[in-house]
């Protein structure tokens, strides 16, 4: 896989009278999934995720003077969009004082056309919040009408069951 310039943030510093008072530094990284199709005719191609794995604040002190807060993690899972191509989605947020905040997932069923033509969205389900170790999770669950689901490329042809093409105005 290629490498690419490194143009995303590292790093935001906060000033006041020309003096840094605050930074908050990002550690980056690219999720990276080689993906094999199943039709010889059709070849997958490579797909990345570039993601932010941990943020954190910093005082403006230097060197060992430098305090910090406790990090905030962020943990990805990989979903497939019909079997050519992956993603990473965020499953869980960190605070770095022991809260947490985790994601479930759920596909739309439009990889059912199986031509790989039609790609499957994932969107979440519930979300549960955790404020501190060992605490009882606060759970929101999510539902979404898919009676307005639709396919906007064009691959009408080849679009999942009771699925439609998208109107103009969507």
């Amino acid at each position: 896989h290629q490498t690419e310039p490194q143009r995303r943030i590292q790093e935001i510093e906060v000033r006041h009278n020309g003096s840094v008072i605050r930074r908050i530094r990002f550690t980056l990284s690219r999720g990276y999934h080689s993906e094999q199709g199943s039709d010889p005719n059709n070849p997958c191609s490579d797909t990345y995720t570039r993601t932010v794995d941990k943020i954190q604040e910093w005082d403006g002190g230097v060197g060992d003077n430098a305090l910090a807060l406790p990090a905030t993690s962020i943990f990805y899972v990989v979903k497939s969009h019909s079997g050519c191509s992956s993603w990473d989605y965020v499953y869980r947020v960190d605070n770095g004082y022991g809260g947490r905040v985790e994601f479930d997932y759920a596909d739309d069923g439009s990889a059912s056309a199986g031509d790989g033509t039609v790609g499957t969205s994932w969107f979440v389900t519930q979300k549960r919040v955790y404020a501190s170790p060992g605490s009882q999770a606060s759970v929101t669950d999510y539902s979404y009408d898919l009676q307005y689901a639709c396919w906007s490329r064009d691959h009408a042809p080849n679009q999942a069951p009771g699925w439609s093409d998208c109107p103009s105005s969507f």
